[in-house]
């Protein structure tokens, strides 16, 4: 079969070698080039029918780099665990391994192999470890939400909690609170996190990675961080009831615990963590704020052009809305794609709890009821925002809508 990319350094490398002197750590070195120049988070590589398929994401979209014969897919795999130090294990069952190489400076690789029909998938997750400074302004956000943000954070306790499925810049958007807070208190803050990953390396802050194979679990090791005194603790992820109750109980103990969580809505973290089985005296006396977060693709304004809504998309929209729509048709300045180069939009949404809510979450109050409540203490509501972006022509009705839907708030 023909070789398939769309990658500089890959079509560079195929030009040099083709398939017959195909080399697996020669390809690997040109795929992961291209991944860091379209500046990607994440690359997958997978057999797919006859071919083995390589995507680089780029916010929440995987995009097709290159397709090569699926008989080579097992030498790629294993030059892969070579290069993180797996190649004493053998494939078939899940490996998670660290990839650092001297060619690619600043730069570390997370690998998770996965056994599948046809032999494995790799997952790989690209970490900047330079200097990268954090900050809120760094977000793009409005002035109004950052300072509101920065009222929510400078209480010293409670759990804040940012909210957003994969690729939405929620744990950016908490390094950067952790980081402005530091920053605020001019070093006078004592500051920990329990992360798994450690994403990037945060001054002024005490880092901790979960070792599940030590046994250095996220419970573990917040039991044990919460003795070292910290004021502010960043936990990487809530995804256990352990965790959850461990990160409420220790908000209630006078901490500020900052942590990410998956899930669409506010409303639907409060009943995510009902479900872990999270005290409801605790979650609604100990919640500070969620703040949900999404990155929407940005139109290429050079080929942007009004359009009508769809009969379907006329039904999503509020009956008394007036504004345009866009939407790009692809062109050369865009590469086809119809998007801005590089360019996401933030969508943020902050709720903060107000008695009433406090109280209802406590009493066990419906989803239905709870929402309400819950709309009347949000500011920059995701739905309004997202439909501002559109008549502004940054964003397609499509994008809006997807946004909308991940958010339930439709």
């Amino acid at each position: 079969m023909p070789i398939v990319f769309k990658g500089a350094k890959v079509a560079a490398y195929f030009q040099t070698a083709g398939v017959v002197k195909f080399e697996a750590m020669g390809f690997l070195s040109a795929v992961f080039r291209d991944a860091l120049d379209a500046k990607c988070s994440d690359i997958h590589i997978e057999p797919m029918g006859n071919d083995v398929l390589v995507r680089l994401r780029h916010g929440d979209s995987l995009r097709e780099l290159i397709r090569v014969p699926v008989g080579l897919s097992e030498r790629i795999m294993q030059s892969l665990r070579v290069w993180a130090a797996l190649e004493a294990q053998a494939p078939g069952v899940p490996m998670d391994g660290r990839i650092i190489r001297q060619e690619l400076p600043g730069y570390e690789f997370r690998l998770s192999l996965f056994p599948v029909v046809k032999g494995e998938k790799a997952a790989i997750r690209i970490f900047s470890v330079g200097t990268r400074r954090f900050s809120l302004d760094s977000l793009q956000w409005h002035p109004e939400q950052i300072q509101l943000l920065r009222g929510v954070i400078s209480g010293a306790r409670g759990m804040v909690l940012f909210a957003g499925p994969t690729g939405s810049g929620k744990t950016t958007a908490a390094y950067c609170a952790v980081a402005d807070l530091y920053s605020q208190s001019k070093g006078q803050l004592s500051v920990s996190s329990v992360e798994d990953p450690v994403e990037y390396a945060l001054m002024g802050m005490s880092q901790a990675q979960v070792d599940v194979v030590k046994g250095f679990t996220y419970p573990v090791a917040l039991k044990s961080v919460l003795r070292q005194d910290p004021q502010v603790l960043l936990i990487g992820e809530i995804r256990d009831p352990d965790t959850a109750v461990l990160a409420a109980s220790a908000s209630m103990a006078g901490h500020l615990v900052i942590s990410t969580f998956h899930a669409g809505s506010s409303v639907g973290v409060v009943f995510r963590l009902r479900q872990m089985g999270l005290d409801a005296f605790n979650l609604g006396a100990g919640l500070s704020a969620v703040i949900n977060v999404r990155l929407v693709k940005e139109l290429c304004p050079h080929c942007r052009q009004q359009v009508a809504p769809t009969s379907v998309q006329q039904r999503m929209l509020p009956p008394a809305w007036s504004g345009d729509c866009f939407e790009s048709v692809g062109c050369d300045q865009c590469f086809g794609s119809g998007l801005k180069f590089q360019s996401r939009l933030p969508l943020v949404e902050i709720f903060s709890p107000d008695d009433v809510v406090r109280d209802a979450v406590i009493s066990g109050v419906g989803v239905g009821e709870l929402r309400k409540l819950i709309g009347a203490c949000t500011t920059f509501a995701l739905w309004s925002s997202t439909l501002d972006l559109v008549s502004q022509g940054r964003i397609g009705l499509q994008e809006a809508i997807w946004a909308a839907y991940s958010s339930n708030v439709l």
